[in-house]
């Protein structure tokens, strides 16, 4: 990697390619190359790809990887992805998209799985932890949730603007999770796929809150998840629940798509998605887990 280190500091056509596209992308030797916004490193990272099980479809930019040799913009290993708009003005509905699958299972096995049974008798939940927790596991969520991302009524990166703020970003990753997991049940009798199930809604419910910030993007997705589920009679019907919430979720997007301006969709979706909060799930997240959050 010393090697492609010197070639990236030296090699002019390089560095031309990353002024002119945000990103140089060997895709040969596994090597991609960026200036992050508000930089002038150049950052890099080798990785072997991973392929999701075969019943799911790729799509040409989106890559699960185990990073191998990085530098110290990849430092921070709760870090798991690597999204255009941290590296190019203008995103396209082809730029890259990585998601290091090395990060997501060590994240899963140090933070989440040991929190499973604290969460699950708080809640009367029974959040079922992954059997089997594989790199194809990580894949098929990250490129399920990819292809979901780009349908709707407002999908991104088309749509991006609307849904850069903590709330409207946390109700988008949480529309693709809840349309990958009404996906996934139709095939939870395949091993991987099953896992992956199970690793999206412990993720979502137990990682997030637990990890991240209280006002950031999944946070607020986590919050939503479980209310819905709370708010069910027992014993709970998750496709059910995860129907509902998908419903609500997509009329705010039929109503706001109906606009025109921009700025104003974006100021709407966000007054539509706090409507659907139960101001108390937050503090009761905090008491699930007050002796271990991040912040």
């Amino acid at each position: 990697m010393n090697k492609v280190r010197k070639n990236i500091n030296q090699n002019s056509f390089i560095l031309g390619e990353i002024q002119k596209y945000g990103f140089y992308h060997d895709k040969l030797k596994k090597v991609f190359s960026f200036i992050p916004k508000n930089s002038e490193e150049i950052c890099y990272f080798s990785y072997i790809e991973i392929n999701p099980h075969e019943s799911i479809s790729k799509r040409n930019n989106i890559y699960c990887i185990k990073i191998n040799d990085h530098n110290s913009y990849l430092n921070d290993l709760e870090k798991v992805a690597l999204f255009p708009e941290e590296f190019i003005h203008k995103v396209k509905e082809d730029s890259p998209v990585f998601y290091f699958c090395n990060r997501f299972i060590q994240r899963y096995l140090i933070h989440t799985e040991p929190n499973l049974s604290k969460f699950n008798t708080r809640t009367g939940l029974n959040i079922l932890p992954v059997k089997t927790l594989t790199a194809e596991v990580v894949a098929n969520w990250v490129h399920l949730h990819e292809r979901f991302h780009r349908t709707g009524n407002l999908p991104i990166p088309k749509n991006l603007y609307e849904k850069l703020n903590s709330i409207n970003g946390g109700v988008e990753e949480l529309r693709a999770d809840l349309q990958t997991l009404i996906h996934l049940e139709s095939f939870r009798s395949i091993n991987s796929l099953e896992s992956t199930y199970n690793l999206i809604l412990a993720e979502r419910l137990v990682y997030f809150p637990l990890r991240r910030k209280m006002n950031s993007f999944d946070t607020y997705s986590s919050y939503l998840l479980l209310n819905e589920l709370l708010n069910l009679p027992r014993p709970i019907d998750s496709l059910l629940a995860f129907k509902l919430l998908l419903k609500k979720i997509e009329n705010n997007e039929i109503t706001v798509s109906k606009l025109t301006c921009q700025k104003i969709r974006k100021k709407e979706l966000s007054r539509l998605n706090k409507l659907m909060l139960n101001q108390k799930i937050p503090s009761f997240y905090n008491s699930i887990f007050n002796q271990g959050r991040y912040d």
